[in-house]
């Protein structure tokens, strides 16, 4: 598959390379997990920004 020089992809062309027994595997996993795992990103990006914000006070100091 030609990509024309391009170093990004959709999730969309990702998937119809990973094929269908990907896709059914993704289908399969219940919902809970998912909001498991952007619950964890959420907490992780509240962190991650907490600790830059104490950054920048503290250079302002």
């Amino acid at each position: 598959m030609d990509r024309g020089g391009k170093l990004e992809i959709s999730s969309e062309e990702l998937l119809n390379l990973l094929g269908d027994e990907f896709k059914k595997r993704i289908e399969e996993i219940p919902d809970e997990k998912y909001e498991e795992y952007y619950r964890k990103i959420k907490d992780a990006e509240m962190k991650r920004t907490l600790m830059i914000f104490k950054a920048i006070k503290e250079e302002e100091k």
